[in-house]
């Protein structure tokens, strides 16, 4: 009787393993090819942010998708690269077990440090590590090899030794696994037994099942795993073992060392053995077993002996090996069946080109490299169809009742009987009636019976009475790539180089389409490789570079499609209708799913499974059940769109590293200017000589991480946003000094976008430059630096989103800031709070709009800035003066001081239209600024001259408006063009109680202008010294006729502030070349020239000496004769500056580049240089209108006091250069 149930139960396991054969797994694999330090990967683990750690026997891993970071003893604190296991504890921190001994990484510092506690037993852990975990009260506990079970208690900072001798306590105990159990704990130890001890360690009981008996005995066990129905799995030496806790059943369901298990749903249970993969349903009961391929299968395991598993968030199952490294099984990857050479179809082509339905439901499939083949789709068996008259290169099929026409290239035409399997063959040969030509690519069968053969030489019809063919004389000599009937019955033929005929049945008319230079409502391209009808019998053609295009009946005319719309490439071999309506096109360069009805696309690639991103011409095919069949050139795919379920995973968006010219910044060195992990940093401080730098980015998804995205801008430099490229680096060089956002924004494979952006602020320090400024002629030089002056600042920040349908966005923000810059203030304790509250609606997300709209965004937005004070306002000290002689302060410390705070209330509006090939973005904004900073003058008789004063209500209020377009595009010219416009005004709206105006400089400070600010006026208004003037505005003269002048600076001269700022920017790109230009225009203004004054008053000015020749000075419709005198009282230091004000309006050539990349093709023959290109620069080149006499512009950035003030200011560089680049 026991051995009727053993052969029972031997027929049972090898019933359920060929159940599943059917069912295809495939991998990634990342080996030391891909990075991986070393391929024996024992732990896997994905921590809090998302990134994937795996410990090797050299070294420990992180990998973000696309990149490995690699720490190992030689380059960081981890004292031993021999990685047994890894844990993350609540904080975030790893716990990695080696070896030899314990080591903790701190991701904020991104360091280790040894864990080196002595135990109660006077023990440090210091041999191999085989498990780390944490119970529920967050305690650490460590299994190491006979060492014992190691509990940490956090709390009280003590390390424990539960188990350091076994139950004959004559030995160190090796666990090898452990558990908790509600107060139970479950322990292993090697090759004994599976104990749990319910008095604190003092008792272990060994576990027996329901019958008493004791499974684990003598055994290993490797790992454990809670399962569904109150299961427990446990993977031992021996075997796979289920216990059921409610009914103490014990059941072995495999007999294969196992060690590990992981759950990649509630009923598939992963088991990693010695023998490969196992995949158990616990539902059917049936085994799928994985090995290595015997052949070159790079979709199949690297190896058999698996030693660790590990599921990440988005339900993908991480494989780790001791030969192969990691395996990965994206969920993705099972939307596309693969059939491809392995080692059950070890004959099968590579090259797959035709498929046809048999009346069986069983498919025909022929490939250019090894003939022709049947396939099964219910088995996924293919078998080979051998006969001597059918060539290897098929290029056509079609079925014909029982029988099956096979056109192949240079090998003739055959006919198979598939009920005889016999072989008809045709061929080229004397006769008119025989094939005009050997290479047969199309063959069509006509609702009326007829059949159709398109050869490259020509169209011919098979007389089905005579057994022969009737040559077309309409399109004799041309090459028919395809033939289709539409709905009506007429022919479409594709040529590939003579556009499309058309062949009208009822008028017996032949008419060619074909492609005019001058038309773009032509057909694009004469060489079309391909027709599709859709269900809505619409036409297609596909063209071998133009893209593809729609037919217009009603005018004849066509619809282009292309790159230029955003297709992943201009060749399209193949389109298939699926049941939805949507179109799949093979590409050149992926897959795409196009809906028609919205121009919606998503584009496939060997990232999301398939075989290629390269596939076959006229290759695609749908079955009657809606399943779709697409040849490459590496097997072919199959897949039912319906199943396809979007990835709404959204991944974490990182800067994973940060580098100062190509080296990674550590933490804490000399150096870098990291006090934290660049990963959790929110704020970056950089010296003058370090604003050249790089981020390296990721989006922490793991489907198709080459199909994620990454787009970046930093604020206050970049103008729009940029896609990070393929190798996630992010670089900036020359940056000038001063503060940055940067924002990096990602999404997923699926392109959904994590709205919540990863934000940095970066501050570069100004440069401390010895120039011809900074020098003091004054004997008061003085020291009024504070050394090492630190500005510490704590924040409590809040952020919350809510989102509706892909459409409507609020966003709301809290933050609070304790600055110590408000010590001995008021606002020291409470802080500053600053709010923000953002809706965005994209109307294009939930309202049908017309076909030429792609996209139209509402937003507005409230938010509160607050800014500190500057360092050693409430706190200043005396002053050492050169000589050491002490200056006391004179300012008054009030503690009455507050946080500057700006209130910003802003609309805008952004539009694409034409498949993005234009682009409006319009922004109203409004902002008032309250509690400036402002040193002011104490009343006389006061205890100190001075004091700071909080004053001031500064409203800006203005407009942006961005217009951008493509005006032109095609395979090899593009022109993109953008303009932008800002216009903003300005008003003091109020200043202090006690002080109505305010001027800006240093006491004592003399000469023909001031920089007041005053209730009513406008920031960088100019005040001077004006013509005194009559009732009727006309200048007074003194007794000598020289100009009568108001002095004191009180005279209103204009304001230095544009009232607009345009700027036009146009990209031409030519195959390799690139011509770019920026012109610049400032609008208004006005601004003053004291250098002109001091140069008139010398006498020394181009103007005073054509002044002097001519004999006077024309200004106002006055003549000045006595010139010298003239520009003695106009001129000079303290002259009427009002003479010397010029419109600052300006145009000029900002930036002009004009660039080559030399093509890849010639490169690729020198064999190591990838990439050249050659750019020449030139900035600021020439004004194309100025008024003054200096670029005004240069006037706008150089402090309060000289706001449109030129005093013998540097001019404005002319830059040229020229720039070359090599990869290698």
């Amino acid at each position: 009787m026991k051995r009727i149930f053993i052969i029972g139960l031997l027929f049972l396991y090898a019933f359920t393993l060929y159940s599943q054969s059917n069912i295809r797994y495939y991998f990634k694999t990342l080996d030391i090819q891909d990075g991986l330090s070393q391929n024996t990967v024992n732990a896997i683990l994905q921590d809090k942010q998302g990134f994937m750690w795996f410990g090797t026997k050299d070294g420990l891993n992180r990998f973000d998708g696309l990149s490995f970071r690699i720490f190992k003893k030689e380059n960081s604190a981890l004292g031993n690269n021999f990685i047994t296991a890894l844990h993350e504890d609540k904080e975030g921190n790893i716990w990695v077990g080696t070896d030899a001994g314990v080591y903790v990484y701190n991701p904020l510092l991104e360091d280790f440090t040894v864990f080196d506690r002595v135990s109660d037993t006077g023990d440090m852990i210091s041999r191999a590590v085989t498990r780390i975990e944490s119970d529920e009260d967050s305690d650490i506990w460590i299994s190491v090899d006979y060492q014992g079970l190691f509990h940490f208690d956090r709390v009280q900072d003590r390390l424990i030794n539960c188990l350091h001798r076994d139950k004959r306590k004559n030995q160190l105990a090796n666990v090898t696994r452990f558990w908790f159990e509600e107060k139970l704990c479950w322990v292993s130890l090697y090759d004994d037994n599976l104990y749990y001890t319910k008095d604190n360690f003092k008792t272990l009981f060994p576990f027996q099942d329901s019958e008493g008996k004791e499974p684990f005995k003598d055994d290993i066990i490797n790992t454990w795993i809670m399962g569904p129905h109150n299961c427990w799995y446990i993977g031992s030496s021996n075997g796979l073992t289920e216990i059921n806790l409610t009914t103490g059943r014990v059941r072995r369901l495999l007999n294969y060392y196992v060690r590990d298990l992981g759950f990649k749903s509630d009923k598939e249970l992963w088991v990693g053995t010695e023998s490969g993969l196992y995949i158990y349903d616990l539902e059917k009961g049936e085994i799928a077993h994985l090995t290595v391929s015997n052949g070159n299968d790079s979709y199949a395991l690297a190896d058999n002996a698996i030693y660790s598993i590990c599921r990440d968030n988005e339900g993908g199952m991480w494989i780790g090996s001791y030969f192969g490294g990691v395996n990965y099984y994206p969920r993705q990857w099972t939307y596309f069946e693969k059939f491809y050479p392995r080692d059950d179809i070890k004959n099968f082509g590579r090259r797959v080109r035709e498929f046809c339905e048999s009346n069986d439901g069983t498919v025909w499939i022929g490939t250019e490299d090894k003939g022709l083949f049947h396939f099964y789709p219910e088995s996924g068996k293919i078998e080979k169809f051998s006969h001597p008259a059918i060539y290897q290169n098929v290029h056509g099929l079609c079925l014909d009742g029982d029988d099956l026409w096979v056109g192949t290239f240079s090998g003739g035409l055959s006919r198979i009987d598939l009920l005889t399997k016999q072989v008809r063959h045709y061929q080229k040969d004397i006769s008119p009636n025989s094939l005009d030509a050997n290479n047969v690519f199309s063959i069509c069968k006509t609702t009326s019976g007829d059949l159709w053969i398109g050869t490259t030489s020509g169209l011919l019809r098979y007389n089905r009475d005579t057994d022969d063919f009737t040559r077309m004389p309409e399109l004799a000599n041309m090459f028919v790539y395809k033939i289709l009937e539409d709905f009506s019955g007429n022919l479409w033929l594709a040529t590939y180089s003579n556009g499309v005929f058309r062949y009208d049945v009822n008028k017996k008319e032949w008419k060619n389409f074909i492609f005019h230079k001058n038309d773009s409502t032509s057909l694009p391209y004469d060489k079309v490789i391909s027709i599709c009808e859709d269900s809505r019998k619409r036409l297609w053609f596909m063209t071998q570079g133009a893209g593809f295009c729609r037919f217009n009946p009603e005018n004849e005319s066509f619809t282009r499609f292309d790159m230029s719309k955003g297709f992943p490439s201009n060749i399209i071999y193949r389109m298939v209708e699926d049941n939805r309506g949507n179109l799949w096109l093979t590409t050149n360069n992926g897959l795409v799913c196009f809906n028609p009805e919205t121009d919606d696309k998503r584009v496939y690639t060997t990232a999301n499974g398939l075989l290629s991103n390269q596939f076959n011409y006229q290759s695609g095919y749908k079955d009657k059940m809606g399943r779709i069949y697409l040849g490459s050139i590496n097997g072919f795919i199959t897949f039912d769109p319906s199943t396809f379920v979007e990835n709404t995973f959204v991944p974490p968006v990182v800067i994973t590293d940060f580098f100062l010219f190509n080296k990674r910044m550590q933490i804490g060195s000399k150096d870098s200017p990291l006090k934290e992990s660049i990963v959790f940093s929110d704020e970056v401080e950089l010296e003058s000589d370090q604003n050249s730098f790089s981020l390296h980015a990721a989006a922490l998804g793991y489907q198709a991480p080459e199909m994620n995205q990454l787009v970046y801008k930093m604020e206050g430099f970049d103008k729009e946003w940029y896609n990070v490229g393929r190798n996630s680096v992010i670089n900036y060089s020359n940056l000038p000094y001063g503060t940055y956002i940067f924002h990096l924004r990602g999404s997923n494979s699926d392109g959904k976008w994590n709205e919540k952006e990863r934000i940095l602020k970066i501050h570069i320090l100004p440069p401390n430059v010895f120039t011809v400024s900074n020098i003091i002629f004054s004997s008061k030089g003085y020291i009024n630096q504070t050394i090492d002056a630190k500005r510490t600042i704590q924040s409590l920040f809040g952020t919350a989103q809510v989102g509706w349908k892909d459409a409507i966005y609020l966003d709301i923000t809290a933050r609070n800031d304790w600055s110590s810059t408000l010590a001995n203030t008021e606002s020291m304790k409470n802080g500053f709070f600053y709010p923000s509250v953002g809706l965005t609606w994209i109307m294009s997300n939930s309202i049908k709009l017309p076909e030429w709209i792609n996209f139209s965004k509402f937003r507005g937005s409230f938010a509160q800035v607050g800014n500190d004070l500057p360092i050693g306002i409430t706190n200043l000290a005396d002053i050492i003066q050169c000589g050491g002689s002490i200056q006391t302060n004179d300012i008054e410390q009030r503690g009455d001081l507050k946080p500057e705070i700006s209130t910003s209330i802003e609309f805008g509006t952004e539009w694409k239209f034409f498949n993005n090939r234009f682009g409006i973005d319009f922004t109203w904004y409004r902002t008032d600024t309250k509690n400036q900073l402002l040193r002011v003058a104490n009343p006389a008789g006061s205890l100190y001259a001075f004091r700071y004063i909080n004053a001031g209500k500064i409203r800006n209020t203005g407009i942006e408006l961005t217009l951008e377009g493509t005006p032109f595009m095609n395979e090899n010219f593009r022109w993109k063009t953008a303009v932008n416009m800002s216009m903003n005004r300005n008003k003091v709206v109020s200043l202090h109680k006690d002080y109505k105006s305010f001027r800006y400089g240093s006491e004592g400070f003399s000469m023909a202008y001031d920089m007041w600010v005053k209730e009513g006026g406008k920031l960088g208004d100019i005040y001077g010294n004006g013509f005194e003037r009559d009732e009727n505005g006309k200048i007074k003269l003194n007794e000598t006729g020289n100009p009568i002048k108001v002095t004191g600076n009180n005279t209103l001269l204009g304001n230095a502030n544009p009232d607009a700022l345009l700027g036009w920017s146009n990209t031409f790109t030519y195959k390799g070349f690139t011509l770019y230009f920026l012109i610049d225009a400032r609008i208004g203004g006005d601004v003053m020239s004291l250098t002109q004054a001091h140069l008139d008053a010398m006498g020394v000015s181009k103007e005073s000496g054509e002044s002097r020749d001519r004999g006077y000075v024309e200004y106002e419709g006055i003549q000045f004769k006595d010139v010298p005198n003239f520009y003695g009282t106009v001129g000079g230091r303290n002259g009427i500056s009002e003479y010397y004000m010029y419109d600052a309006t300006n145009v000029r050539l900002r930036e002009l580049t004009l660039g080559y990349s030399f093509p890849e093709t010639l490169l690729a023959k020198t064999k190591f240089i990838k990439g050249l290109d050659l750019t020449l620069v030139a900035r600021n080149l020439f004004f194309l209108y100025k008024d003054a006499p200096f670029d005004p512009d240069a006037t706008l950035s150089v402090g309060n006091t000289l706001q449109g003030v030129d005093v013998f200011g540097m001019p404005t560089t002319r830059n040229i250069g020229f720039n070359v680049k090599f990869t290698f």
